[in-house]
């Protein structure tokens, strides 16, 4: 009886992918000459233009795109179409590598699975708002791909009978590196990941690798170097990233104008009553209108004095409503494919209406009819994915204990890189959740159906 739930489940699994394929492909061709008018992607081309880059901002990518516009110039090819083919290719090879060295493991069906791989990785490539980053002017494609490299290299090295060599240390630097300076908020997020991973390989091997410290540090003031080289703070006319100025939005909006009458006088002196009924309506307002304008009256000592003591005022008075918008949007990062579904129809409070208004800018009916098609078909596979672990969750019968453990510790790292992500765009992003900017996530939950696929093909013996 089970086998015959678990082929059920696993033809409609293997329909929606096919739909959902086709589907991502036809609106791929569609769009490869378009550039979706986002804020950031408007910011990142003027900074490809004078290579002048704010602390927001990694160097690498504005750099990469001014290398398209060079060639471009040469060979008539759009610069967009040449970035987002690179985009895609890197994420083609990023997911087929973690499928290879992660989920497909030492696999029995490996001659079968070899073959499914390139359905494997479009299926994960083409889900909405994964594709959407790929097709797009934003750092979040090739920052993510670099982290699910990264993962998967560390992973790789956490074999019992692995000794980590030097090439090892050098490549995940590099990753770490390149993934930083392509979007800097992958310094927290790839760092997180090396540094866990690599506390839990001298953990397996039962002593400190001081090889593996010293990369680990030497990356970390290599990537500070580097920014304090490369980025010029305020260029781009936004609040300072201090711990201060990124909590503002996160913690204080959208009270600016409810908690007024606790604001020091340097903020009721600059702002009226409107001024900040304005700020917190919109919260882009919070970056580029008033702390901007903070930083340069007060400088930006006593502005982060001033943020800080909003912060405590904030959080002591309305600390509920705080930590009660901190969970929610938290449980939105989770999963993006399933929150995009939901937000689609209503559902809270977020950029997934604008994003989507993007989306559609060039190919409305296309994109309707792909992302409906899709999203609701994530619901399923969502449902159908967690029957089927329960069918056939953690058979003794027919894997030996060693790859339990493996299955396990594998699921926790990966839970900790989309709890970490999650944890820094909740933090960072303010109080409207943006699922542009956690691809990975998205590609993880995709990786986590195959996988559940794989292990119930092996235990019924399926096709």
């Amino acid at each position: 009886m089970k086998k015959k739930i678990a082929e059920v489940l696993q033809i409609t699994i293997y329909i929606w992918i096919g739909i959902q394929v086709v589907l991502g492909i036809s609106w791929v061709v569609c769009n490869l000459g378009h550039i979706p008018d986002f804020q950031e992607t408007g910011e990142l081309l003027t900074m490809s233009t004078t290579l002048c880059v704010d602390e927001y901002t990694g160097y690498l990518y504005p750099l990469i795109i001014r290398g398209f516009h060079e060639v471009s110039e040469r060979i008539h090819v759009p610069a967009c179409t040449m970035l987002y083919l690179l985009q895609l290719i890197i994420a083609y090879l990023a997911y087929e590598y973690f499928l290879q060295k992660v989920v497909f493991y030492k696999s029995r069906k490996w001659a079968v699975l070899r073959k499914r791989i390139p359905a494997y990785v479009t299926f994960a490539m083409t889900i909405p708002p994964v594709l959407q980053v790929h097709m797009a002017v934003l750092p979040y494609s090739l920052a993510s791909s670099l982290l699910l490299i990264l993962v998967a290299k560390i992973i790789g090295i956490w074999q019992e009978d692995y000794v980590a060599k030097g090439k090892d240390f050098v490549v995940m630097a590099l990753l770490w590196i390149l993934s930083a300076q392509i979007c800097v908020d992958y310094a927290w997020i790839s760092g997180v990941a090396a540094v866990i991973g690599s506390a839990y390989y001298m953990w397996l091997h039962k002593h400190f690798c001081w090889e593996m410290g010293l990369t680990v540090l030497v990356t970390i003031f290599v990537i500070g170097g580097l920014n304090s080289i490369l980025q010029t703070p305020g260029s781009m006319g936004k609040i300072q990233r201090s711990p201060e100025g990124v909590l503002l939005t996160r913690m204080v909006w959208p009270k600016f104008v409810q908690m007024e009458d606790f604001w020091e006088e340097s903020v009721k002196t600059q702002y009226s009553s409107q001024e900040l009924l304005s700020i917190s309506t919109y919260p882009e307002k919070v970056i580029y209108d008033f702390g901007p304008h903070m930083d340069s009256v007060l400088g930006y000592k006593d502005a982060n004095r001033v943020y800080r003591n909003m912060i405590k005022k904030t959080l002591s008075i309305d600390t509920k409503y705080m930590l009660s918008a901190m969970l929610k949007d938290g449980g939105a990062y989770i999963c993006p494919p399933v929150t995009m579904y939901l937000q689609l129809q209503g559902v809270g409070s977020s950029f997934t209406g604008w994003n989507y208004g993007r989306m559609k800018d060039f190919t409305p009916r296309l994109t309707a009819v792909y992302v409906n098609i899709s999203l609701t078909g994530w619901m399923c596979l969502f449902i159908c994915s967690v029957l089927l672990t329960a069918i056939s969750a953690f058979p003794k019968e027919w894997r030996p204990e060693n790859m339990r453990k493996r299955s396990t510790r594998l699921l926790l790292y990966c839970t900790m890189v989309v709890f970490m992500t999650d944890l820094w765009y909740m933090m960072t992003s303010g109080h409207m959740q943006d699922y542009k900017k956690v691809p990975v996530i998205s590609v993880l939950w995709a990786i986590g159906i195959i996988a559940v696929l794989n292990r119930t093909e092996e235990k019924y013996q399926l096709r």
